[in-house]
């Protein structure tokens, strides 16, 4: 009995042996699975989505994974193959506003404490407020080296964002006074 070889036998094992590389490792499977999207765009950059739990604003979709960006500023990567395999829920609004982001200043000798109850109050006095998304009112340094109040928080409506924004800031400014 003789066996022959030819190309196409060597060609179907190597294939074979290619794909078995490919499902055991990742690096692969993560490069494949961006590759995928470069073409379906299921998010993009700016996206709040919520993955595998995790839930936030995309910040960067690299060739391994993508970057969040949480509520609070954490920061959590996440593989693309775990991507993949759980489903992408967006959060946002059906009119398509991805909420609003305002960053506030501290006004005289007011502490930090006032006026983040205040921006919270603030938030809450406004008609616009999307009632069923997540909110949130923190502290952080702004670019001038001073400390301000950032308010997170989605609006009801697309079309009532800068009323939402300027009811925000006035109820702000009326409290801290």
């Amino acid at each position: 009995m003789s066996y022959q070889i030819n190309l196409v036998d060597i060609g179907a094992v190597l294939i074979f042996l290619a794909a078995v590389c490919i499902a055991r490792n990742e690096l692969l499977k993560n490069t494949f699975v961006r590759l995928f999207w470069s073409v379906q765009k299921p998010f993009k950059r700016g996206d709040f989505v919520e993955i595998a739990g995790n839930s936030g604003k995309i910040i960067q979709m690299g060739w391994q994974g993508v970057s969040l960006e949480s509520a609070v500023g954490d920061y959590v990567l996440i593989s693309n193959l775990q991507i993949w395999k759980n489903p992408i829920i967006r959060k946002q609004s059906p009119s398509g506003s991805h909420g609003v982001e305002i960053r506030l200043p501290l006004f005289g000798e007011s502490d930090g404490a006032a006026a983040r109850l205040a921006a919270i109050e603030s938030l809450l006095l406004s008609p616009y407020l999307a009632l069923d998304r997540p909110y949130d009112v923190g502290l952080e340094f702004l670019p001038s080296g001073k400390v301000g109040v950032r308010v997170r928080a989605s609006v009801f409506d697309a079309s009532q964002k800068e009323r939402f924004e300027s009811s925000i800031i006035e109820n702000y400014q009326l409290l801290m006074r």
